[in-house]
């Protein structure tokens, strides 16, 4: 892998450096409440589209 193709790989979807822990502490708080009472068996990435190939 080229270096500049792994710099492409490392960038995050949206414009932020890192997530924070009141980001991760939102999810938490939102799959404990009544309106993610449907949501079973996912796995739901908090890391602002942050996915290296």
């Amino acid at each position: 892998m080229s270096a500049a193709a792994y710099l492409v790989n490392m960038l995050n979807a949206l414009p932020v450096e890192m997530v924070e822990p009141m980001d991760i502490s939102d999810a938490i708080v939102w799959l404990a409440s009544e309106e993610a009472r449907d949501v079973t068996g996912v796995s739901l990435p908090v890391n602002a589209g942050f996915v290296q190939w």
